[in-house]
């Protein structure tokens, strides 16, 4: 299964959808932490948590989805 980063940075999601991998992860018997299993370092983690939109200057997209083209 591909995580959340990996899917993002492909546009295959948007940030909006980071939401439904935090309930997948709470609902799944994983042992991953909540960053590893988003696929983030803990300091991303914590970046993005305070401010979303570091999402796209920590990893910039492949697709222009979230571009408006």
């Amino acid at each position: 299964m591909s995580n959340f980063i990996e899917k993002f940075t492909l546009g295959e999601v948007v940030v909006e959808d980071l939401d439904n991998f935090i309930d997948e992860w709470h609902d799944s018997p994983t042992d991953l932490s909540l960053y590893d299993y988003l696929g983030l370092t803990w300091e991303q983690y914590s970046d993005i948590v305070m401010n979303p939109k570091l999402l796209l200057e920590y990893f910039p997209r492949t697709s222009d989805v979230d571009k408006g083209e």
